[in-house]
């Protein structure tokens, strides 16, 4: 597990502490004075794809909602294929028999239709040859028919120029209405190949494992499908929103805590002098009584003294409580702060208002799902769950995105393995806890 380093706001000290104590306040070693372990900003993980052009090898770099498409090489200006992002080798699962129960297997680990096992250290001759990709198709019939668009438009417009009605070689010919609506047909027919790409059938469970080792199947958790052209920006979004507003929040709570030590060192001293008070005039009201019984004389001069320390007692007490309120006051708006910290550190903020879903559906009894993706398009299915465990509700935030290559029958396992806050497979979006 990685350290946190950074150093003391007091003195300058350089502190490593382990990540699992981010957020906590210690105190430092050099100084004695308490600080707050900073808690790790957490990165948004929209890595871009790196591949070689198919034609010349030359190394190129793409974003990745523009896997499947048809670029250009800028170094031998040859058509290529910019190619999904590689899946990881799945570990080598233990054996049931070692540890005495079964373990499930996580989705890496399945064999997915579609998705067949292939050593890459073997011969090109003996792999077995790989298929027009339904983007490539639809790619090129859209590249086909812009083509004969504009062929076609440059001849309607040379014949307009020409008057409408001769040929290259003088003859008179009537105007023709083939060219009405060579838009409106090409936008039809690259519709209809998209609509013939075959939906994607997504099937999957959500279960989690307690830290006693029970495994949990969730039932009435809600899966959503959710574009991503419309879930990219707002994440990225979201996360200028926690770069720029992170630091004036840090700000706040280092002000905030240090009035908080401010008033407390006051409150302090406030109810140590009304100790010391009250001590005091214990004392002298021991003495007077001591002196009554010897000297009736003295009566007058003891009750003026006596009422003079109650008049100080009152004071030092109201000063007292007043400082006790001030340091209680400092204390919850720095509780405040620092929730407001932690909720921007939280997945929940991604999740305060997501995008609209394409589509939506629940885990029946069995914590089993599914849902119905487009073909064409790509796509991340958001879950959220919660538990109860005695006063307190456990929360779980899935986000993964859909990869379409793996065929039209896919499976999902939502488990701790890909929650946010793990370092799973397939997890689009990571936070830090």
């Amino acid at each position: 597990m990685a350290d946190i380093n950074f150093d003391c706001p007091h003195c300058g000290h350089n502190l490593d502490v382990n990540e699992r104590g981010a957020g906590l306040t210690v105190a430092c070693p050099e100084c004695s004075k308490n600080i707050e372990i900073p808690i790790p900003v957490p990165k948004l993980f929209i890595s871009d794809i790196i591949f070689n052009c198919g034609s010349c090898g030359q190394p190129l770099k793409a974003a990745p909602d523009m896997a499947g498409q048809l670029i250009d090489c800028p170094a031998c200006k040859k058509p290529t294929e910019i190619p999904f992002a590689p899946r990881p080798t799945p570990p080598t699962p233990t054996h049931p028999a070692a540890i005495g129960m079964p373990i499930p297997k996580s989705p890496s680990q399945r064999q997915v239709p579609g998705f067949g096992t292939r050593n890459p250290a073997a011969p090109a001759a003996t792999r077995p040859p790989k298929a027009a990709s339904p983007g490539l198709v639809v790619a090129v019939i859209f590249l086909a028919l812009v083509c004969a668009g504009l062929a076609a438009g440059m001849f309607f417009l040379i014949k307009n120029r020409n008057g409408g009605s001769t040929t290259a070689q003088g003859t008179s010919v009537a105007p023709t209405k083939e060219n009405v609506g060579l838009a409106r047909r090409i936008a039809e027919k690259v519709s209809l190949a998209e609509k013939a790409m075959p939906d994607i059938t997504v099937d999957g469970e959500v279960f989690i494992v307690t830290k006693g080792g029970q495994s949990l199947k969730l039932g009435l958790v809600e899966v959503v499908l959710i574009p991503m052209q419309t879930l990219v920006p707002y994440l990225e979004k979201k996360h200028t929103t926690l770069t720029n507003e992170l630091p004036g929040l840090e700000q706040q709570i280092k002000t905030a805590l240090e009035e908080m030590g401010r008033l407390s060192e006051a409150s302090i001293v406030a109810e140590n002098k009304w100790s010391d008070a009250n001590r005091k005039d214990f004392l002298h009201q021991m003495d007077d009584i001591i002196d009554k019984a010897h000297k009736s004389a003295s009566n007058a001069s003891s009750n003026e003294s006596s009422n003079a320390s109650s008049n100080e007692l009152d004071a030092l007490d109201k000063a007292r409580k007043s400082a006790s309120n001030a340091s209680d006051n400092a204390l919850e708006e720095m509780l405040k702060l620092r929730n407001q910290k932690n909720k921007l550190l939280s997945e929940s903020f991604y999740f305060d208002s997501m995008p609209s879903p394409l589509s939506v559906t629940k885990t029946n009894s069995d914590g089993r799902f599914r849902l119905l993706t487009p073909g064409s398009g790509s796509f991340a299915v958001a879950a959220i769950a919660s538990r109860h465990v005695g006063d307190d509700v456990e929360r779980y935030y899935w986000l993964l995105k859909i990869d379409p290559r793996a065929g039209a029958n896919q499976t999902i396992m939502l488990s701790n393995d890909n929650l946010m806050t793990s370092d799973g497979v397939g997890i689009f979006l990571q936070t830090n806890r």
